[in-house]
Order: structure tokens, then C-alpha cells, then sequence
């Protein structure tokens, strides 16, 4: 196995991932402070759309949050001046039974602690993948950690539950990871084929839990809000599918289908070759299906996002805990010291992406996947050659 250099000893690492963590905080308090401190724009961000969601359904009125104009209303009240963004509810009504005690508070309020508690949880579950401090700084390390605490958007609680859900398939323990899986429902793009790991190799029963899981909150959704609600979400549905080819939202994915039409490319070609991406990144999970367990939680993870035609730059979250199932696997087993240089280098991505303008965030699952498994072949290498002096002949 190939020697670490001197760079990557683990307390430079946590020096340096502690620098980029800290800046990282730094950022988020000072524009949060330029939105909402004295003097301040009052720009309501993403959790606009959020918190008018939870009032709305606190009020009986939970299938009009998918009513662009209804929903920009509350927005406007909540601002005291008409809202100049269209922030549609995209979300399926059960979120909206957790929004309900955010949007009974003032709306900067209930941001502050949702932003606390869902970084509270995400923080949580990196610790729980890697037990090392230096898995909490990388969790703190990449640029979307600013975009969430600004925006308040779901990411940092999506890469919890993607956490504990695959934390469950790495133990293997009957039924372990179905509820997260399940509540990964709230966003099942984000998650493509976080199931395919459990189906092909167990626990099935997690499977069950998560189908399980997924039927009690749409018939808890169903019992509170009406059937009606669904029709709501499916015209919402049907907005997030025109939003697609917004200028705006267009900018903020991190999809090859995105970055093809920012640089002029027809739409058939952007989708040929999001399609095409998605069969690879799929046929490469399938045909690797028999890498260690740590190893093929983060595969599913990188896969998952690389296919998915709807990711944006703030979802990106979840790949830190790709990259800590990596990192265990790692630790286990080693690994070439190139192989931590590009997870580093990806980490700075979204940061990229930001201070560029180019979109480069696309490029982050891709690169992931195939430095893993790049990784994996050297140490089945390494393996083999380990294996090979030792039953060779003896000396005498």
C-alpha cells in the first residue's frame, strides 16, 4: 500500500480542515448579518418557502402552499413589502406536519433553529459514520455549509437521514436504516439509489421498514390536511418541472445536464448526456455491488447524485457523508495518498463554483465515484501482492 506523504498526516488535516471550517462559519454570520442585522436588506431566502408551508398548513390551508401566488402572499406578509422572488412549495405535505411548529414562530426565529437543529442532527451523524473530530471539520469544510445557514434550506437534515440510512446498511443489522431511507422520501432525488445497496445485498427487511415508513406519512399527511392536498402537490410537481429551465434555478444545480446548457448546448444534448451519465453511474453501482460495505454506501451515495437530473449546489451536502463512508474504508484498509488529494480538491468545489461562476459543482460525484474506485483497485492490488509473498516459497 502506497506510504502518506507528510501532508496527510490526520492533525495536519484537521488543521486544515479546521481553517476551512471556521471560514466557513465566519462567512455565513457576516452575510446573514448583512441580510437581517441593523441596516440590513431583509431578503427573505429559501426558507421563506418553508416556514410560509408549516403557517400555512398551522392554518388549514396546507394545499394552497403549493399555490405560487397564495404562498408569495404569506411570504409578502412575513416581509412587510411585496416578495420579489417566486419560491414555490415543491415538498410533499408531509414536511409540512415537521413545519408546522416553525411557522407558529417569527420567521427569522424559526430559521435560526431550524438551521441550528438540522446542523445539530448533521453534524451529529458524521460523527456517528467516523467517530473522529476531523470527520465533524469536514462535515463543516465545504462551501455548502455557507449556502444552507444562509438560505435554510433541507440539506444539512437530507444528509442526516442519507447518514443513518446507510450507517444501517454498513451494519447490516435486520430492519436498520429503513426509517431514514423512508424519510428520505421528503427528497427521493437526492437519493436515487441509496435503496439499490440494501435490494441487492441486505438487510431486505430495511427495504420494508422504509416502504413502511413512507406509507404511514402520506396516510398521516392524507388524515390532517385532506386528500386534496396531493392534487396540490402534483401541480407542484408540475412547477419544479417548468423550473427546471429558470435562469436562476438553472445556475444552482449541479448537474451535467445543467452545466451543458449554461454553455450552449441544446436541450437534447443536455438531456442525452444526463441520461447517459445516469446508465453509467447506475451500471457501475450494479457491477460493483461486492466492494466492502463502507465502500459501497459511498458509491451509492456519489452514484446517486451523479444520475439524478435535479440536484442542486446546496444538496451536495450529502457527499461529505459519501466521502466519510469512504474515509472509514480508508482507514481500514489504506489507501494511495492520491486518493485523499481528490476528495480534498472536492471538498473546495462549491467554493469554486462560487467564486468562478463557471458551474463546476457537477463534476463533484463523478470525480468521487471514480477516485473510489480507483482506490478500491489499489488496494485489492495490494491485497494480492500481500497475499502472494506470503504463500510463496520459503527460503532455504
Amino acid at each position: 500500500m502506497a506510504v502518506e506523504g507528510a501532508f496527510w498526516h490526520p492533525a495536519r488535516l484537521r488543521v486544515v480542515l479546521a481553517c476551512l471550517a471556521m471560514a466557513n462559519l465566519a462567512m455565513s454570520a457576516a452575510i446573514l448579518w448583512a441580510l437581517h442585522g441593523p441596516g440590513g436588506s431583509g431578503t427573505l431566502m429559501d426558507f421563506s418557502a418553508l416556514w410560509a408551508a408549516g403557517r400555512m398548513a398551522a392554518l388549514g390551508e396546507a394545499s394552497a402552499a403549493y399555490d405560487v401566488a397564495a404562498i408569495t402572499a404569506v411570504q409578502s406578509e412575513a416581509l412587510g413589502r411585496a416578495y420579489e422572488r417566486e419560491m414555490a412549495w415543491l415538498y410533499p405535505p408531509f414536511l409540512q406536519l415537521g413545519l408546522v411548529p416553525f411557522g407558529l414562530m417569527p420567521m427569522l426565529a424559526a430559521q435560526a433553529l431550524w438551521t441550528m437543529l438540522t446542523l445539530a442532527a448533521y453534524l451529529t451523524v458524521c460523527w456517528r459514520v467516523l467517530p473522529d473530530w476531523g470527520a465533524v471539520l469536514a462535515g463543516l469544510a465545504p462551501a455548502t455549509v455557507v449556502m444552507l445557514a444562509v438560505n435554510g434550506q433541507t440539506g444539512f437534515l437530507l444528509a442526516a437521514f442519507a447518514g443513518l440510512a446507510m450507517a444501517g446498511f454498513v451494519r447490516g443489522m435486520r430492519g436498520q436504516g429503513g426509517l431514514h431511507l423512508g424519510l428520505l422520501a421528503m427528497k427521493p432525488q437526492v437519493a436515487l439509489f441509496l435503496p439499490l445497496p440494501f435490494l441487492m445485498r441486505g438487510p431486505w427487511l430495511a427495504l420494508a421498514v422504509a416502504a413502511g415508513t413512507v406509507t404511514a406519512l402520506v396516510a398521516l399527511a392524507t388524515a390532517v390536511f385532506g386528500a386534496g392536498v396531493w392534487w396540490g402537490f402534483l401541480d407542484g410537481i408540475g412547477i419544479g418541472a417548468r423550473d427546471l429551465e429558470r435562469p436562476d434555478i438553472l445556475s444552482n444545480q449541479a448537474t451535467v445536464r445543467a452545466a451543458l446548457l449554461i454553455a450552449g448546448a441544446g436541450p437534447d444534448l443536455a438531456w442525452v448526456a444526463q441520461v447517459s451519465l445516469a446508465l453509467v453511474a447506475l451500471t457501475i453501482l450494479i457491477r460493483w455491488r461486492g466492494l466492502p460495505a463502507e465502500a459501497l454506501a459511498a458509491l451509492a451515495i456519489y452514484a446517486g447524485i451523479a444520475a439524478t437530473p435535479r440536484v442542486m449546489d446546496y444538496d451536495l451536502t450529502i457527499l461529505v457523508i459519501g466521502g466519510l463512508f469512504q474515509a472509514r474504508r480508508i482507514m481500514a484498509a489504506g489507501g494511495p495518498g492520491w486518493e485523499k488529494a481528490v476528495m480534498a480538491v472536492v471538498l473546495l468545489l462549491p467554493l469554486g463554483d462560487l467564486l468562478s461562476g463557471m458551474p463546476l459543482n457537477w463534476m463533484a460525484a463523478p470525480v468521487l465515484m471514480l477516485t473510489l474506485l480507483f482506490g478500491e483497485r489499489v488496494r485489492a492490488r495490494s491485497v494480492a501482492a500481500q497475499s502472494g509473498r506470503a504463500t510463496g516459497p520459503s527460503a532455504g
